[in-house]
């Protein structure tokens, strides 16, 4: 067979060479001030120094370049883009600031400065003043779309939901995308953070957009339970709390605990039995109901439905704690030492025990807490919040 190794190699080397070329030529090209007794040789080795990431050797050249050519931004860009990448950010700012006061720069030119430094300033951990510079490339070109996913990424990061909405449904009307799901997402965030300042109603409105942007949007209907009971609105809190089971019975476990509360305040607590109940019917392998059931068997002293709960728990998942302790439980208050033993002895294979909490998809971040937003990769709707609980 034909080695074509060498030949494909040798081919996306010469296109990188040609782009480079071809980059260079644009830069001489545009700039008013280029004099034709110019060498651009110099800064194509930089730039292919550059393509092979040998910094270092890119930097020299690159500094040699501006020594001699003082017009040439791009170099100068590129000299800032070295710095911040080997983390002297501090200086990569000072270089890409003092381009921004030079006179007659072409607006491309003057966008790609401000790139770099909002670059630089999200490296410095300063989002204000990345936002500026993101912002002053939008003023350039309003449909530029780096500049602003990187503003929604900000208002993101900062809470500020209402402006995030708002670029985000832009970009995503320009892309011609949906992406309701994520925008249901910033309201439910934006009703949040009203919740906390006990803007009760106004959270209800922003949890009612969500829903109205995504009917299934969990979040949504668990705020809107989470702001009537706060005001002692119970009924209309076991409502919304309850259509989360009708829309996702594997989510149940979300809201059970909550429901148990408010039932227990109407005077109504055997309701949660037929919560569980109706839950199984439509998941008949939800264990937090089977979980539940247990525990409401238990409190009312009948074992032989509590260990037929617990049983039945795993055969589903063996490995479950709570069914394999519950059992050990119901055997020693029964007296059936052997029994419990075997039991121990089951439980203790399970060692190390699986801790419950959830996985991102996208970078594997684990949280112990359900969670709409990945707090590592930012990533929306990236957890599995019932296939992944317990692993």
């Amino acid at each position: 067979m034909e080695n074509t190794g060498f030949a494909g190699s040798y081919g996306l080397w010469l296109m990188l060479l040609l782009l480079i070329a071809a980059a260079a030529a644009v830069y001489f090209t545009r700039s008013k001030r280029y004099s034709r007794d110019d060498d651009p040789t110099l800064y194509i080795e930089a730039l292919k120094s550059m393509v092979r990431n040998e910094d270092a050797t890119a930097f020299t050249k690159l500094k040699e370049v501006v020594a001699e050519q003082t017009n040439n931004l791009d170099a100068y860009i590129q000299l800032g883009d070295i710095l911040r990448k080997h983390k002297k950010v501090d200086r990569a700012i000072r270089l890409h600031k003092e381009l921004t006061l030079r006179e007659g720069i072409a607006p491309h030119q003057r966008k790609a400065i401000y790139r770099s430094l909002a670059l630089d300033y999200l490296a410095a951990e300063q989002p204000e003043r990345a936002h500026k510079a993101l912002s002053d490339i939008l003023k350039i070109e309003k449909s530029d779309l780096w500049a602003a996913e990187r503003l929604v990424r900000l208002y993101e990061d900062s809470g500020r939901w209402d402006e995030a909405f708002q670029m985000r449904q832009q970009i995503d009307k320009r892309l011609d995308r949906d992406n309701s799901d994520i925008l249901a997402l910033h309201k439910v965030y934006g009703g949040d953070k009203q919740a906390a300042e006990g803007e009760y109603h106004q959270a209800r409105l922003a949890y009612k957009e969500a829903l109205h942007l995504d009917a299934k949007c969990l979040p949504a209907l668990i705020g809107l339970g989470d702001a009537y009971f706060a005001e002692s609105r119970l009924s209309e809190a076991v409502e919304w709390w309850s259509r989360l089971l009708e829309t996702e019975p594997r989510a149940g476990y979300l809201v059970f605990d909550r429901l148990k509360k408010a039932y227990f305040e109407l005077g109504q607590y055997g309701e949660i039995t037929r919560v569980f109940e109706k839950t199984l019917e439509n998941d008949a392998r939800n264990l937090p109901s089977l979980s539940g059931l247990a525990e409401i068997a238990r409190k009312k002293g009948d074992l032989r439905e509590t260990e037929s709960h617990y049983r039945r728990m795993l055969e589903i998942d063996p490995d479950n704690v709570v069914a394999r302790a519950g059992l050990i439980g119901i055997m020693k208050d029964q007296g059936d030492t052997d029994g419990a033993i075997k039991q121990i002895d089951r439980l203790l294979e399970t060692i190390p025990f699986k801790s419950k909490g959830y996985r991102c998809r996208k970078c594997n971040y684990k949280s112990s807490e359900p969670t709409w937003r990945c707090p590592q990769c930012k990533s929306f709707n990236s957890f599995r919040l019932w296939d992944e609980a317990g692993t």
